[in-house]
Formats: C-alpha cells, sequence, structure tokens
C-alpha cells in the first residue's frame, strides 16, 4: 500500500492508523511467523479491553520495573514526538529481532508522553525530571542537549533502584538477541559494562592523521554493582555542571581523565580484574560497528550485514529523522510500513522487509575477540 500524505509526519500517520485499528499497516511483512509477539500498537487502542500489565504506571517507576524486568534487568529506550517512527521502527526490532520484552519506554514532555500512551508502550513519564524535549533537536542545540541528557537522568532512577540496565538510542536496528550478547560479553571478559567504541579520523595543523577513539553512549549494558553507582554517580554530576553546553557523551568520555576516575575501559580478562582491583568500574567496549579505520559513519551498503562485530546498527554520523531513515532504508532495516519520508519532494513508500532480510536473528555477535583499535584478534 502506498500512503501519499505529503506533509505528514511519520507519528501523525501512525496515531492515525493506530486509532483506526488499521493495525496490519503496523506489521512486518506477513512472511514473517504469526508465533512472533504483536508489538503494542498492533493490538488497537484499549476502547476498555484488558489492559497490559504496564498500562497506568507511567507515573510509578518502582511498580513499572517490577512488571518489565526480566533477570532484574531492563532495556531503556528514550521515546519523544520529535524522533517517535525512529522510536517505533527501534522497538520493532527489539522485540522481533533481539527477544528483548523487558523494555521501558522514558518520555520527556506531555506531548510526547501522551503519544506513547496511545501506542500502549509500557511508559515511564520523566517530564518533572528535566526541561521538555518534544521536538526532532539538531544536534548541539540546547534542545539536543536536554534530549540527551535526560538519557542518563531516567538510567540514574532505574540504576538506583538497583536494576541492570541496556540501554538503546532511538536511531538504532538490532538484528541479534541483545541480552545473550551483552552478558556474554560481560562474563566473557568478567567486565562490569559495555559501550561501543567509536573512532574518527582527525587532523593535526600539519596535515597529519591521527585517531580520536572514544567511547559511544547510545548502546549498551551496565551491571548494577557498587563500581558503577560510583560512575552514575560522576556521570550524573555532568548533568549538574554541563548539561547546558555539553552532551552526555562528552562528559562520560571525559570522566576518564577525572582525578580519582570512577571507571576504565579494559579489553583482556586480565586487563577487567586490574581495574575492578582498583576499585573502579571495568568497561569492556565492544568493537566499532563498521570496518576500517575511522569507519565512523552508516555506509549505503554493508557487504555482510550480519557481521560478528554487529549486534545492532547504529545510524551515526547523520543529523535529523530524513537522513537516518533513509539510510535504515538503503539497509533494509526500515521496519514499519507505510511510511513517508517528510520535507522531500515527493512521498517515499519504504516497505517492510520480508523475514529473509533480516538473517541475522539466529546468529550471535562479538564472539571474536576485539582489541582496542576494534579490529579481532587472533
Amino acid at each position: 500500500m502506498l500512503v501519499t500524505c505529503n506533509n505528514w509526519s511519520p507519528l501523525l500517520l501512525l496515531l492515525i492508523l493506530c486509532t483506526a485499528s488499521v493495525v496490519d499497516c503496523r506489521r512486518l511483512s506477513k512472511d514473517i511467523d504469526e508465533k512472533h509477539t504483536l508489538l503494542p500498537w498492533e493490538h488497537g487502542p484499549a476502547n476498555g479491553q484488558s489492559g497490559f500489565a504496564w498500562e497506568g504506571l507511567h507515573n510509578n517507576l518502582p511498580e513499572l520495573l517490577k512488571v518489565q524486568a526480566k533477570d532484574n534487568t531492563v532495556m531503556l529506550v528514550i521515546f519523544n514526538h520529535g524522533y517517535a517512527a525512529l522510536a517505533l521502527n527501534l522497538i520493532v526490532s527489539l522485540v522481533r529481532y533481539a527477544e528483548v520484552q523487558n523494555y521501558i519506554v522514558g518520555v520527556v514532555g506531555n506531548n510526547s508522553l501522551a503519544s506513547c500512551i496511545t501506542l500502549r508502550l509500557p511508559c515511564y513519564n520523566a517530564t518533572s525530571m528535566s526541561n521538555t524535549t518534544e521536538g526532532s533537536a539538531s544536534r548541539y542545540t540546547l534542545e539536543w542537549f536536554h534530549l540527551v541528557w535526560s538519557k542518563t537522568l531516567i538510567l540514574d532512577q532505574v540504576f538506583k533502584l538497583g536494576y541492570h540496565v541496556m540501554f538503546s538510542d532511538a536511531d538504532m536496528v538490532y538484528m541479534k538477541p541483545a541480552a545473550a550478547a551483552y552478558n556474554n560479553l560481560l562474563d566473557t571478559y568478567d567486565a562490569d559494562g559495555t559501550f561501543m567504541m567509536e573512532e574518527q579520523l582527525r587532523k593535526f595543523a600539519n596535515g597529519t592523521q591521527w585517531v580520536n577513539r572514544y567511547i559511544n553512549s547510545g548502546s549498551f549494558m551496565l551491571r548494577n554493582n557498587e563500581r558503577t553507582r560510583l560512575m552514575m554517580a560522576d556521570w550524573m554530576r555532568g548533568f549538574s555542571e554541563h548539561s547546558e553546553n555539553n552532551g552526555n557523551q562528552k562528559w562520560l568520555n571525559w570522566m576518564r581523565g577525572f582525578k580519582p576516575p570512577t571507571y576504565a575501559l579494559c579489553h583482556t580478562r586480565s586487563e577487567c580484574a586490574e581495574v575492578k582491583a582498583k576499585g573502579l568500574a571495568a568497561i569492556k567496549p565492544h568493537p566499532m560497528q563498521y570496518e576500517g579505520m575511522g569507519a565512523l559513519c552508516t555506509p549505503k551498503h554493508l557487504p555482510d550485514l550480519c557481521d560478528d562485530r554487529r549486534l545492532y546498527i547504529h545510524a551515526v554520523c547523520l543529523n535529523g529523522n530524513n537522513a537516518k531513515m533513509w539510510a535504515f532504508n538503503q539497509l533494509g532495516l526500515w521496519l514499519l510500513e507505510p511510511s513517508t519520508l517528510p520535507e522531500l519532494p515527493q512521498p517515499l513508500h519504504i516497505p517492510s522487509p520480508k523475514k529473509a532480510a533480516l538473517p541475522c536473528s539466529t546468529q550471535t555477535a562479538w564472539e571474536k575477540h576485539y582489541g582496542w583499535d576494534s579490529n579481532p584478534v587472533s
């Protein structure tokens, strides 16, 4: 089906279709097995029906976590009005391919909360914790700073209640079971947490290249213990001191140079043991998602979508809904139908992929050992 709604946003389309109970338009291809769990919005409006266990708990985080946690672990996703379509595309991938049912959806803003509730998601209302972030904020604007710091604020609240946390930015698609990959990595290296290692080519004034390596705060897992709670407190300090002019990722990387630090990176089991012996959180980075030195930006094509280094695709180095949605479409990872890309001259129909388009769900990630440069170590 082709939708020709030139000026409608993806969110408006979603809400209209859900309200009208036209739920099939939000399902993946009919080739997907019927045994797959329906997404919450596919059930249509509640209309007095028996609700999901999480419905009505959006102002009660402790009870919401009791309902949603599995093995004392939750996946945190941030939902806002401006990036709603991306967030829902992510949630499809979490439920259908990453085998994640234990997720909660943090929301900052009354309009975003209303949309989240309409879509029947396991919402948490964090509006009182931060400035409202409703739009598709451009990078390095004040609204964008508020949006990215809301991730750390909500994470801190979940952490204080004693849960292990997986986190995912909205502009991501998971292709393999997430908890299995994260936990296997942490168990293998006896680490406290993992973030993606990212690298960017830079140039000195004389033209000589150098590689800037840092961790990306868009996808990670932290196990809750004394070391990571100290790390979390250090991260929260950044909100108090720098949230108006710097993002949470920059502060997170600065923390490694603090005196004293609260975490350190490690790349072998023995290195992680040494870090923990010092009372620091041992963070074992998982590899950069794309091959090649300084390969930061999301490509139009990957020779092997399911390469061992990829649990997910994170549409980094792209600004705004259009660019990110287009990138996912190019890789066969736009999972919602129908959809238009707003603000383009012509509406673009992006079909949902058939099951065969995502063959990775039976595979694993990070079975190889990756060194500090994200290259496999033999």
